[in-house]
């Protein structure tokens, strides 16, 4: 949506509106040159807008509000009002569509390029967890529903991506939300309504122990052996029975088991039976030697089923011929502590869809107030020290507070979970650690004794030391709420 090779980003930014052709000059390419079956006055209320920069810089991505050009025609103080929900800049998974204002429909270079940068993927998962469809021109959002009609099953209403990694801070959520997304795949429902269901664990569980869900934890040592299948040695009884030999045998692992089974019962109907495999901790495996020549296989385009670029591939030990069935799912999680987006395998990072999942200071299920402590305020206000001392990253999750209802246990979690993962997340470095908690009197300064100061210690040095866990300071109310009030500079010394 930039013409005539200025750079009107500033405006649009400001503003939020689009237009083309320059300010004020109310006319469109597709009308003198270019595309002329889709003009400016096209673009209604509910619309996606794609903005770049040349070829391969992308700018933005709103939602139209209002479109002036539809109303009042091309003139000169007709603007596309959007509400932008992204508005980083990044450079484009690939080139767009060298004509300016146009249609981006799914399948275009445009609409991929922006769909396959890491930057805008939350953003095309907002749209289509709040819609149901994927990025298009769909409907004006005000029109009523539309009732099902044999051309409009239900399974068309929950689309769930075949491949998708949640993604966030630690605590936040993600390996119990995978189990909302597995039962909501399989029975076909919305998240929203799975979410809600007090019996949706207790189906998990039933789906699990009937083979339609398998759970495995990657990490370091973990193999394609593990994963697929391999070779592993055995102990038998020799004939005499009084000593066992070892003997090999072939062993299928947790992906080759769900994915047999998932193509045993597909037959390429809507109403297959769908299966999902969730990969916890997906991130510290090493992708390239857990998946091998499978990483291939996952893609939507090379399943069993797709028309466009079906593909099996032979197995190394079995010698079986082996595909990846249309109606399995994958679910992985990644903790953003560990490791960033940037970082992971880019097979894995092409090949995934990627929800992020960050802290929920304001969850119905953390108290605000034990004996007079707000734990929403108290996290939010250390997680935004956090994105300022380190970054967004590495906040603190919502579930470390979830069931904390009295001071004791407001005690437990600070001593054995909050602290440490301070500690991990500044390497120790308790000056930052102590701005986190706003100086409550939890970190104190300690003075450097008089034989080490001089030659050995510089007598700028600043020590700190955690306060003792013996001190009454963990046990006072005020201790938390120094964390959060703007009053609070720790004159709290961990005495009565």
């Amino acid at each position: 949506t930039i013409i005539d090779r200025n750079d009107y980003w500033d405006d649009f930014k400001k503003n939020n509106w689009v237009y083309t052709r320059g300010p004020g000059s109310g006319k469109t390419w597709g009308e003198e040159v270019y595309d002329r079956k889709y003009h400016l006055i096209k673009p209604r209320r509910g619309d996606i807008i794609l903005v770049r920069t040349g070829k391969q810089k992308g700018r933005a991505i709103g939602i139209v509000q209002k479109n002036d050009y539809a109303e009042s025609g091309l003139n000169e103080n007709s603007r596309i009002h959007v509400l932008w929900i992204n508005k980083s800049t990044y450079d484009l998974s690939g080139h767009t569509d060298e004509r300016k204002f146009r249609e981006a429909k799914p399948g275009r270079k445009t609409y991929l390029a922006f769909e396959k940068t890491d930057g805008y993927k939350p953003s095309f998962h907002l749209i289509n967890s709040l819609t149901g469809n994927s990025i298009k021109n769909g409907p004006d959002i005000n029109e009523p529903p539309k009732p099902d009609t044999p051309d409009t099953p239900d399974t068309m209403k929950h689309s769930y991506s075949l491949n998708q990694i949640l993604y966030g801070p630690p605590g936040t959520g993600k390996t119990w939300n995978t189990v909302n997304y597995a039962v909501a795949i399989i029975e076909d429902k919305s998240l929203d309504t799975i979410k809600d269901d007090k019996d949706a664990r207790q189906r998990f569980d039933e789906l699990k122990k009937n083979g339609q869900i398998a759970m495995v934890t990657f990490h370091q040592n973990f193999t394609y052996e593990d994963f697929i299948e391999g070779i592993r040695p055995v102990l038998k009884e020799n004939e005499s029975r009084d000593s066992q030999d070892i003997q090999y045998e072939l062993s299928e692992g947790v992906f080759r088991k769900i994915a047999d089974r998932a193509n045993k019962n597909r037959t390429g109907q809507p109403e297959d039976p769908k299966y999902v495999l969730i990969i916890d901790e997906i991130n510290r495996g090493n992708i390239a030697r857990i998946f091998g020549e499978l990483i291939t296989l996952i893609e939507p385009s090379k399943r069993i089923g797709s028309k466009k670029d079906e593909t099996t591939v032979t197995l190394p030990y079995s010698q079986d011929s082996f595909g990846m069935p249309d109606n399995l799912y994958i679910i992985g999680t990644m903790n953003t502590a560990d490791r960033s987006i940037a970082l992971l395998d880019t097979a894995l990072r092409r090949r995934f869809d990627f929800v992020e999942m960050m802290p929920d200071s304001k969850h119905d299920r953390i108290s605000t107030d034990i004996e007079g402590v707000d734990c929403q305020e108290l996290l939010a206000a250390m997680n935004k020290r956090i994105r300022f001392l380190l970054d967004r990253e590495h906040q603190i999750g919502h579930t470390y507070f979830m069931g904390v209802d009295d001071l004791e246990s407001l005690e437990a979690t600070f001593k054995n979970k909050i602290i440490p993962l301070l500690q991990e997340y500044f390497y120790d470095n308790w000056e930052k650690i102590d701005l986190v908690l706003n100086k409550n009197g939890f970190i104190q300064k300690i003075d450097i004794p008089e034989d080490l100061r001089g030659s050995l210690v510089d007598d700028n040095r600043e020590v700190y030391e955690l306060l003792s866990f013996d001190r009454e300071g963990w046990k006072k109310s005020e201790s938390y709420q120094m964390i959060y009030e703007e009053t609070g500079e720790g004159d709290n010394d961990g005495t009565e």
